[in-house]
């Protein structure tokens, strides 16, 4: 299962949401603070989530700990030079 924010533009629109609901497919989350469910981890509201909760996930473990090395080299090269 996934959750979806989407903008409705016209009341057709709107009319097919509720269709798909009433056919159990959807379900339809109405309000300006909609929750969202991030990995079956506790429910935060879209305007509170943090950037590193935003952003989890899109690298891998993998790529994550090189990144961090290279930083890390990065930093010790412009203490060198410094």
């Amino acid at each position: 299962m996934q959750t979806l924010m989407i903008e409705v533009r016209n009341d057709k629109a709107m009319a097919l949401l509720r269709d798909l609901e009433n056919l159990d497919l959807i379900k339809v989350i109405e309000g300006d603070h909609v929750k969202v469910n991030q990995e079956n981890k506790a429910d935060h509201e879209v305007s509170e989530l943090k950037l590193s909760q935003k952003l989890r996930g899109s690298i891998t473990l993998v790529e994550g700990e090189q990144l961090q090395r290279d930083i890390q080299e990065g930093r010790e090269e412009w203490n060198r030079n410094s």
